[in-house]
Order: C-alpha cells, then structure tokens, then sequence
C-alpha cells in the first residue's frame, strides 16, 4: 500500500489530480484512512493511474477515460474508445491545418508597409531638424514621489536586509 503522495510521484499525476479522480470515480482508493480521510492505494493501482495519465495527456475525454477503465479487458471496446479519440485528433489536426494554409496565404498577399519616413537628402553643411526637447510634467495628481526607504527625509525606518542594495542604488547618501 502507498499514500498518494507516493503514487503522485510515482504515477505523474498531482495530488490533486487523484483527489479529483476520486471524488469522479475513475481512481477510487484501495482503502480511506475513517478517521484521518487518508488515502491509501494498492500496488496495482499505480499502473492504471499511469494509464489515465497517459491517457490524459493525449485530450482523452475523462468520460471515455472511465468507459475504457471499465472496459479494459475487452479489446474490442478498448480499441473503439481510443479509435474514436485518435480521429477526432486527426480530424483537428486536419483543421488546424488548412486554417494555418489559409492564414498564410493571407499572410503572403499582404504588401510590405514601410514604417520609416524615406531619407530627406540635405546639402553639404545643412543641419537638420532640431530635436524637440519634452518638458518636464509634474507626476499625474500633482503628488511628489516620496523618497526611497532609508534616505533622508523620510519617516519610516531603514531598509529591510532585502532593500537594503535596491535603496543604495537609489539613495547613497542613506548608505554612507
């Protein structure tokens, strides 16, 4: 017998996983701890939460996932249930296909857009444009910035051991 931590690491599924898988039906413990709610599992077990991760993985339908458990020593099911999966996968697959051809045959009937100006020529000697300079605006709402934790001016106390580098950068006089 093995917790269900153990089985989670064994099985690649989490533990919330199997708690779910549970409560659903579809992995139920070999035995539940009445007091405790512990959940214990056989050593079979791992195996079939194995599958249902596997299973899992590939988008199968917890719903089907529960009908091929019940149904797994019957290969005529299993194979229905997991042949039906695999077209439905390849019928998507098929789908994104021709929506990937037709995105790209949109993508190839665009022309190229230029987003830079083209170049201006200048006479020798000639300058350019003056570069606008942006004023300096007050923050929005008009408040100042409150200096960094630990510099001068400021009414709480130094900085923790974790903003102590942070603050320097910003304020060496504190660091002095």
């Amino acid at each position: 017998m093995r917790g269900i931590g153990k089985l989670a690491r064994e099985s690649g599924l989490s533990v919330s996983a199997l708690l779910f898988y549970d409560g659903a039906g579809i992995l139920v413990p070999a035995r539940v701890d009445p007091r405790s709610s512990y959940r214990w599992y056989s050593d079979d077990q791992v195996v079939t939460a194995r599958l249902i991760a596997r299973l899992r993985r590939v988008g199968l339908p917890l719903a089907d996932v529960g009908r091929l458990l019940a149904h797994r020593r019957d290969p005529s099911a299993v194979e229905q249930i997991l042949g039906a999966h695999l077209t439905r996968l390849e019928d998507g697959l098929a789908d994104a296909r021709r929506e990937f051809f037709h995105a790209r045959a949109l993508l190839d009937q665009e022309s190229p857009v230029t987003t830079q100006p083209p170049a201006v020529q200048r006479a020798p000697g000639q300058l350019g444009p003056v570069p606008r300079l942006r004023a300096a605006r007050p923050r929005p709402g008009g408040r100042r910035r409150s200096p960094p934790r630990g510099c001068p001016g400021r009414s709480a106390a130094g900085p923790g051991p974790r903003q102590r580098s942070r603050t320097a950068r910003r304020c060496p006089a504190a660091h002095r």
